[in-house]
């Protein structure tokens, strides 16, 4: 070929003939992502705000517990369940119940999936629901979900744990048992006095094993009926017998200081 001939049909560098395309590409481009921030915000705007799904899980609250309303559970699994799907924990954890433990609503495969939603939000009681749900199947689960909700101070989890821990690790057994003691929960208060009177990962004292077992029954009775009043009156007679009436005077003492701190839930 001559020097002076056409060169344009001299084979061009991958870079030139891609180059034609680098434009169309990029707006391409820039119009998918556009349209996506578009529809994010379009998503946003018309997502209900934090106070409406709160006014849809209150909502739920009345038809559940029939405050204003005929009790409903099917109205209140429907109002929880628009709250909950849009990420409102309490309600989450609403459902969750409703759909585990409710006659006519129930579907157990279901209120798992919302358990744990609202677990992972922090809610305490869906996180003991959650080591319920491990319970048997995986130790290590049941136990780390149980320690999230116990570490918020649910009584109900520290009273699993100390069960756990019972036959392992006595003194931290006894350490939940004494939280949730403390919080008001007669059954712990019964299992502590029990520590007490045998010295089961816990130095041995029979007057705060006393005081402990008397307010656990005191409670048991008025929530139960006093014909229930045996619930702890077996330990509670042996540490009785146990102390002279010099002790006795001061297990009493000590009694009347714990019903005013750490009055049994009714």
């Amino acid at each position: 070929m001559e020097p002076d001939q056409d060169r344009s049909i001299v084979p061009r560098p991958p870079y030139e003939l891609a180059a034609p395309l680098i434009r169309p590409n990029r707006i391409v481009g820039e119009m998918v992502e556009t349209a996506l921030v578009l529809a994010s915000e379009i998503a946003k705007a018309s997502a209900p705000t934090y106070d409406l799904l709160k006014s849809w899980n209150e909502t739920g609250d009345n038809h559940y517990y029939g405050r204003g309303v005929p009790q409903d559970y099917v109205a209140a699994v429907k109002w929880y369940r628009k709250a909950a799907e849009g990420g409102y924990a309490q309600a989450q954890y609403s459902l969750g119940h409703c759909l585990a433990y409710i006659a006519g609503v129930k579907k157990p495969g279901e209120a798992i999936h919302w358990f744990r939603l609202a677990a992972e939000q922090g809610i305490a009681r869906a996180q003991v629901e959650m080591g319920i749900h491990y319970h048997r199947k995986d130790r290590s689960e049941e136990v780390r979900w149980l320690l999230k909700a116990a570490e918020q101070g649910d009584d109900l989890a520290q009273s699993f744990l100390s069960g756990i821990y019972s036959t392992t690790d006595p003194c931290e057994s006894v350490m939940w048992c004494r939280k949730a003691a403390e919080q008001g929960n007669y059954c712990e208060q019964k299992r502590l006095g029990r520590c007490l009177h045998l010295g089961k990962g816990v130095p041995q004292n029979y007057c705060e094993a006393y005081a402990w077992l008397k307010l656990s029954e005191d409670a048991r009775a008025a929530k139960h009926g006093i014909t229930n009043a045996e619930y702890a009156q077996r330990w509670l007679t042996e540490a009785t017998n146990l102390l002279s009436p010099t002790q006795l005077e001061q297990a009493r003492v000590l009694y009347e200081d714990f019903k005013k701190k750490y009055a049994a839930k009714q």
